[in-house]
């Protein structure tokens, strides 16, 4: 993952792109290959990514993906997450709390999947993830 990511950021990332299809693995080589810049809203954060031109763009052009959830220290209502993608490239990593301030530093965390299996928002008919 990309090295400017906090290992929270990266944790959370390595979940909602874990799997073997095309497109998460084309996603994954896009934030490798990305500039970063963080935003802190208080109630969460923002990672946008600027991903570089020569970088390939997926085919499924709009979606997101907002299947992980975390318990945190300091939370007492957890947080979630959102990846969008827009234009086939990943553009930010979106994570909030459910309306209280989010922690100055995250330690202790215990990331989850929604449910399982999977309904990620993409067509993988013929590109499942396997778990």
């Amino acid at each position: 993952m990309n090295s400017h990511l906090t290992k929270f950021e990266s944790d959370v990332l390595g979940l909602l792109l874990e799997g073997d299809s095309e497109v998460l693995q084309a996603l994954i080589s896009q934030i490798e290959q990305s500039g970063i810049e963080r935003e802190l809203t208080g109630a969460g954060f923002y990672v946008h990514f600027t991903v570089d031109p020569k970088c390939p763009r997926v085919s499924a052009k709009q979606f997101r993906i907002g299947d992980v959830t975390a318990d945190i220290a300091g939370l007492k209502y957890g947080a979630g997450f959102v990846l969008f993608v827009d234009d086939g490239k990943v553009m930010q990593l979106e994570g909030y709390s459910y309306e209280e301030p989010w922690p100055a530093r995250i330690e202790n965390y215990k990331l989850k999947y929604v449910k399982e299996p999977r309904d990620l928002p993409f067509d993988s008919k013929n590109d499942r993830t396997k778990r």
